[in-house]
């Protein structure tokens, strides 16, 4: 009987130790499994959020490279940075005019026609504009398309003398096609302008109450 007790004892002993031996296994099994799926979770969120700030500076590249071509009279780099589509589109507010220019064809029309407008020789006389990119406060990028607000400072020089500068907000839609981000959509307001001109039809009124009397 001693023996058979001793025999049955070392038996439950051997299940029991089989059986927490199982559950160590188990529950290491199942922490390694999770840090591995951590790993691989955070490690695929770091490389989406690098790829987004990539694209996200070649957005932002894109856009002060097409300023350059404008500003050098490149008009073959301004057309380069355009989707060439019937969507393209471009619109124009300021406190004095507004202009809207839809579809591809239109635009390249307007950019042929500005050839002839004598900007090259203006340029080499000291009159010209010149067109600054800044205050890039919103860069969005979902996919294939990206969404960018930011400023234009626009300076104005007759005889390579600086007369006078304007402030523009800026609404860019942009696409990325063959691995290039290209130009979609222009929405610009003038910001600038708006005081002087209250403030010219303010002293005219006044003038004019003053004549009355």
């Amino acid at each position: 009987m001693l023996t058979t007790y001793k025999i049955h004892d070392l038996y439950r002993y051997d299940c029991v130790t089989c059986s927490v031996q199982t559950l160590k296994t188990y529950v290491m099994k199942r922490c390694l499994f999770a840090l591995i799926a951590f790993c691989l979770t955070a490690g695929t969120s770091c490389q989406k959020e690098a790829d987004i700030e990539k694209e996200k500076a070649a957005v932002k590249t894109t856009i002060e490279k097409s300023f350059e071509a404008s500003n050098e009279i490149d008009f073959d780099g301004m057309v380069d940075f355009w989707v060439k589509e019937d969507y393209a589109f471009i619109s124009t507010a300021s406190n004095e005019t507004h202009a809207l220019i839809q579809g591809w064809e239109s635009i390249n029309e307007m950019v042929e026609g500005a050839k002839k407008w004598g900007l090259v020789e203006a340029r080499e006389a000291g009159n010209y504009q010149t067109e600054e990119p800044f205050d890039f406060s919103i860069i969005r990028v979902n996919g294939d398309v990206a969404w960018v607000q930011f400023k234009i400072k626009w300076s104005h020089y007759k005889n390579n003398v600086k007369t006078g500068e304007d402030e523009s907000l800026e609404l860019y839609i942009l696409e990325k096609h063959n691995g290039d981000w290209k130009i979609a959509c222009i929405s610009e307001v003038f910001t600038s302008g708006y005081e002087a001109k209250a403030k010219v039809e303010d002293n005219g009124s006044d003038d004019d109450i003053d004549g009355d009397k």
